[in-house]
């Protein structure tokens, strides 16, 4: 026993003067206050629409996509940016409907469906620039399914993936030089869906199931790789579903949904429940950070934000708190981040109509969130940390560790525009 204190304490020393060697280059340099610069804007809709839904955010957080109504028809995809405002896509501008699901890093290819009806749904990939002109490539469906839907593509765009299916029933499958594969079935199962690729394209996850179902029920995540093909991601501890949205870009984590509400699993580590916010088991997690720090989605109704900083966030009252949302505004839902896990893209109700919607978040480093970045943050994180405070777990893994202090200062000296 007095060996493994002494080791304790050695490590703590050992950590202390690691600590101590930063914060003496740390005061050595200039330290610049940086407002934390904090905004928000409604999308709008296509002209004469009645409504619009954000899907995905490029990883600098500058191109939005998803979809919206034109004046007396169908929905259309649109690509949007602060200069040019929404775009219809051109080349998908047909009679058919279009759905834009998910952009690459850069914001220049663009995956999702088009179709003049559910059962007809072709996936495509949508190449072009942030004016909304470029050409469309129809992806096919794997042999004897009548649709096809993309969900989502990988850092380049090369690899997008999704499903192929017919009423009632779908396979998971991935395009890419090769064409179309098939992904396969967890065992018993007779549906699946992927929803997502890792930033490389070489880890898709999705759900597959018995039944096509509105919420997670009769489904189980998955992970899948071409050396160890689909994996069982189970349930967190106590359910008995679930359903994976989205992996971090380095592949490491895992987000979606389950019985018991949200959830995340680092790989190989157990699946935990994030919790919903005030205890709602409702909800789900739709997309997270290149790091997997960060993760925004829905509870009870409302868009959240999950940080081990600062547990689960009703993003309207943070935002109203921020002095930045105009009235008439109710956000229903997170659908997309950046890939720093500042800038959220989503849909809420504004004066009565569902309307896309981008925040752009104070700075994580702005620990003590006074809508300023100064060294203030700095000993106010440390005090935390030294106190034991969970909120200095700042990338949100393994708890609080003296890799949190390091990600913190990163955070703090890169800063923020």
């Amino acid at each position: 026993m007095r060996r493994d204190c002494s080791e304790k304490v050695v490590r703590g020393v050992l950590n202390i003067g690691r600590i101590c060697a930063v914060l003496g280059a740390f005061m050595g340099c200039t330290i610049v206050e940086r407002a934390a610069a904090q905004s928000f804007r409604g999308l709008g809709t296509h002209a004469g629409g009645t409504y619009s839904y954000g899907q995905g955010i490029s990883g600098d957080g500058t191109i939005v996509t998803g979809y919206g109504d034109l004046s007396g028809t169908s929905s259309r995809a649109f690509t949007w940016t602060a200069a040019g405002g929404m775009r219809r896509m051109t080349s998908l501008d047909g009679a058919n409907a279009s759905i834009a699901t998910a952009l690459s890093d850069q914001g220049l290819v663009i995956v999702g469906y088009t179709g003049p009806g559910s059962e007809s749904h072709r996936a495509f990939i949508w190449t072009g620039d942030t004016l909304g002109t470029g050409a469309v490539q129809l992806l096919g469906v794997w042999p004897g399914q009548s649709f096809s839907r993309a969900s989502a593509t990988n850092s380049d765009g090369a690899v997008t993936v999704g499903y192929s299916g017919t009423l009632g029933t779908s396979r998971a499958v991935r395009w890419g030089v090769g064409g179309i594969q098939d992904l396969g079935l967890l065992d018993g199962h007779t549906t699946a869906q992927a929803t997502d690729v890792s930033g490389d394209g070489l880890i898709v996850i999705g759900f597959s199931g018995t039944m096509t179902s509105s919420n997670s029920r009769g489904n189980l995540a998955f992970r899948w790789t071409s050396a160890d093909g689909m994996t069982n991601l189970g349930a967190p501890q106590g359910g008995t579903s679930s359903r994976a949205w989205a992996i971090s870009k380095d592949g490491s984590t895992i987000v979606g949904d389950s019985d018991l509400g949200p959830f995340r699993v680092r790989h190989g580590a157990e699946m935990v429940a994030l919790g919903g916010y005030q205890g709602s088991s409702i909800g789900a997690a739709y997309d997270l950070s290149a790091d997997g720090s960060v993760v925004v989605g829905a509870s009870g109704g409302r868009a959240v934000i999950w940080e081990a900083a600062q547990g689960v966030t009703d993003l309207r009252t943070h935002l109203t708190a921020l002095g930045v949302l105009p009235s008439g505004w109710s956000l229903t839902a997170a659908h997309g981040v950046s890939s720093d896990g500042r800038v959220v893209v989503g849909t809420g109700v504004h004066n009565g109509r569902n309307e896309a919607w981008i925040a752009v978040l104070p700075c994580r480093s702005d620990f003590n969130r006074s809508g300023t970045v100064t060294v203030q943050d700095v000993f106010d994180y440390l005090h935390a940390y030294f106190g034991g405070d969970l909120r200095a777990d700042f990338d949100g893994f393994d708890g609080v560790t003296l890799t949190d202090v390091f990600s913190f200062l990163n955070a703090y000296f890169a800063g923020c525009q």
